[in-house]
């Protein structure tokens, strides 16, 4: 398998002083910049986070008190604040988008034999789905998408990660930790580490060892062979010592 794509998510960019001000070219390279700034300002104005009194006379819709943010200084917006790009209507350049791994990063993965069965029933099933619902599928060559070919939104995986951590009893952790088992359950079969290194694509060993951890049937195997040892050292010890 070759990890050579990735899907990013992008911010988005305000686009309503780009609509506002094409008709307005006349106007010097300072004007349009601070003209530019006013736009993306009033654009965002009712997603502008604001200090109020504690005394604030605005009320929730369920009619209970307002809570006042004066506390809550790092989400104030400052004055001038042009942020909040992802409401606006004319927003541009962000969203999801697949980008090129950079050239060291790229990674071939060896994919066990069973695994590689299952893939290509996945594969069928999709291509007859696609030929299904015809102009609908918007072909991005993935492996794993929606029902029309367009990618998963992260937040999406995330959820169902998380669903099937609960449906299996497993307090909540994230998607990373699965590389923490994966390298335990390698070094249980008795992959060297070496080997685990090439696999996960760590440039350095020391960092494959801060990923996986000694399980108990690898401690209590050491254990049984370390008493071996002590119980009878003429067949375990090297002649010589």
């Amino acid at each position: 398998m070759r990890v050579w794509w990735q899907l990013q998510r992008l911010p988005w960019q305000h686009g309503c002083a780009d609509r506002d001000l094409a008709v307005r070219q006349a106007v010097s390279a300072a004007d349009r910049k601070r003209l530019a700034s006013v736009i993306e300002q009033t654009c965002a104005e009712k997603w502008h986070k604001r200090p109020c009194s504690n005394r604030c006379p605005k009320k929730r819709a369920s009619g209970r008190p307002h809570v006042c943010v004066t506390a809550d200084a790092k989400n104030q917006c400052k004055p001038g604040c042009v942020q909040h790009a992802a409401q606006c209507p004319h927003r541009k350049g962000g969203g999801l988008v697949f980008t090129e791994i950079k050239e060291k990063g790229r990674k071939t993965v060896p994919v066990p034999p069973n695994l590689c069965t299952g893939l290509r029933e996945h594969r069928d099933a999709q291509y007859l789905r696609k030929i299904t619902i015809g102009d609908e599928w918007q072909d991005n060559d993935l492996v794993f998408c929606q029902w029309n070919g367009k990618p998963l939104d992260p937040r999406t995986d995330w959820q169902e990660w998380a669903d099937i951590l609960m449906a299996a009893g497993i307090n909540h952790v994230g998607v990373h930790a699965a590389r923490h088992s994966a390298a335990t359950l390698a070094l249980e079969y008795g992959i060297p580490l070496a080997v685990v290194k090439e696999i996960f694509g760590h440039s350095d060993i020391r960092v494959t060892q801060g990923y996986s951890h000694v399980s108990s049937a690898l401690t209590q195997d050491a254990a049984k062979r370390m008493d071996r040892l002590l119980r009878e050292p003429s067949e375990g010890v090297p002649d010589g010592y």
